[in-house]
Parts: C-alpha cells; structure tokens; sequence
C-alpha cells in the first residue's frame, strides 16, 4: 500500500485520467518523440521490468525489437547519461505508449515486439533514463539507419 501511495497511480473515474504521486497531482516525466510518459506510468513499468526489486530476465534479455543494437544502446547512454558507468550493466526494458497492462500481457504470452520507447534500468532495478529510437532505410544502401534519442523530461 505504502508503495503504490508513494510511487503514484492513475484515476480512472475522470474524463481526462491525472496523475498521482507521493506529492498529488503531478505532471512529470518524459516526453519520447511525442508521446508523453508520466512517471506513474514509468514507475509501473520499472516494477513489471522488476520482480522483488530483481531484474526479471525473461523481459529485459528478450529485447524482441533491439537485438544485436543492444550494445549500440548501452554505448549511446554511457556517452550522455553522467553517471552511468558507475551503474554497472545496463538493461532494456519495454516503455509501452498506451494500454500498459494490456501490453505487459501481449508481451508476454505471443513474445511482440516492444515498441520504439526503451527504459533503461541498472542492476538494482534503478531508472537511468528512458531512449527512443528509429530506424530509417538509407536510400540505394542494403542496410538501415539507427537514431537514438535520449527521452526529455518535463515537469
């Protein structure tokens, strides 16, 4: 109770649904392109990509949609992100856009890919950032180009 009192939720009885924290009403989080997380919905998604505050191996090892860019993103958020080589590995976990619960249940039982949104978790199940990503065919070229973008906040 305590925990989902401080990490936050989100009303259903409104017409436009808002989001709670530990401090009420709230409006933070990321904004990946242009959808918007809130960090209710990030915290939700942290603990689905944790289990008693251990990495759940069978979500973040599955990297369904990033594949061999794994280290590609590892290397792009230990060039941005500060702190990040004192984190230890770094972990991918799916950041879904809409319908979170119902796209945790997708994700695990038919194994679908994520989406272009990517949490980025450290070993003791610590957000580090969020990412984003696209990739677009090189015109004439066999192969594609791969944009990462770090998420940005918003308050």
């Amino acid at each position: 109770m305590f925990l989902t009192t401080f990490l936050g939720y989100q009303t259903t009885t409104a017409v436009n649904p808002q989001s709670f924290d530990a401090f009420g009403v709230t409006y933070r989080g990321v904004t990946c392109g242009r959808h918007n997380h809130f960090n209710s919905e990030i915290y939700a998604q942290a603990n689905f990509a944790c289990m008693g505050g251990k990495l759940n191996q069978t979500i973040n090892s599955r990297r369904k949609n990033v594949g061999a860019l794994v280290g590609k993103f590892e290397g792009f958020v230990r060039r941005r992100v500060t702190d990040s080589w004192s984190m230890g590995t770094l972990h991918l976990a799916p950041l879904f856009r809409k319908d979170v619960k119902e796209r945790q249940n997708i994700f695990l039982t038919e194994h679908k890919g994520v989406g272009p949104d990517i949490l980025v978790l450290n070993e003791d199940c610590e957000v580090v950032t969020a990412v984003t990503y696209k990739l677009t065919q090189v015109e004439k070229q066999p192969y594609t180009n791969l944009e990462i973008h770090i998420c940005n906040k918003f308050q």
